[in-house]
């Protein structure tokens, strides 16, 4: 079923993540915002591009790069998005912004930089400190599948196949309610959280709280 199984299902992460949640949908302009959220973890630098039509979100496409930095990933943005001309909405992890108390250029400062170089918009929706885990991992579980069995996140497993694998695969270590276990494709399903965690906030008894862009 094009599907990563667990031995033990009940300790994922994502457990109703499934084939329901695949589309074949890529990136398309003019049919919905066009997003890019980030893990900033050095190794591997991943993110996520998204587009959202109301309240369903299409993750169209992902950036893994091995010992990368935020340039190097916003030149891998540009080449793949040249010509786009709406808006690129940055969302993320609070990390990201680092240094910039101090008046350095956070990786933030160098996405936005050079994607308005080339000729983008941008605007950024990075947040000043990241999300409770629990609450970037139910906002993204409730947009997989709500309490009323809604789907409404979508995965194009050809063009994400990390995010693919992180949302099939990835366990909770043991013993913890929480605590994800390490994983090279645990980064982009974080990238991912980072963006509903903002966007789909999650009220306790499962209710959105959901933002309009």
């Amino acid at each position: 079923l094009n599907h990563y199984g667990s031995p033990d299902p009940g300790n994922l992460v994502y457990p109703e993540y499934s084939e329901k949640n695949l589309t074949e949908r890529e990136f398309e302009p003019g049919k919905g915002q066009l997003i890019w959220s980030h893990d900033f973890n050095f190794t591997p630098l991943s993110s996520v591009i998204m587009q959202r039509d109301g309240d369903t979100v299409y993750a169209v496409d992902e950036i893994v790069l091995e010992s990368a930095t935020a340039k190097q990933s916003a030149i891998e943005f540009c080449e793949r998005y040249k010509g786009f001309s709406g808006v690129v909405y940055i969302y993320g992890d609070a990390s990201g912004r680092q240094g910039e108390k101090h008046g350095h250029e956070s990786d933030y400062t160098t996405l936005a930089q050079e994607l308005k170089r080339q000729g983008f918009r941008v605007q950024r929706r990075d947040p000043p400190a990241n999300p409770a885990i629990k609450d970037g991992q139910a906002s993204l579980n409730a947009k997989i599948c709500d309490a009323t069995d809604k789907r409404t996140f979508f995965v194009n497993s050809l063009r994400c196949p990390t995010l693919h694998k992180g949302l099939s695969a990835l366990k909770l270590k043991a013993g913890s309610t929480f605590q994800e276990e390490d994983a090279e494709y645990q980064h982009i399903t974080t990238a991912v959280r980072y963006y509903t965690a903002e966007e789909f906030p999650v009220r306790s008894g499962g209710a959105f709280l959901g933002h309009s862009l």
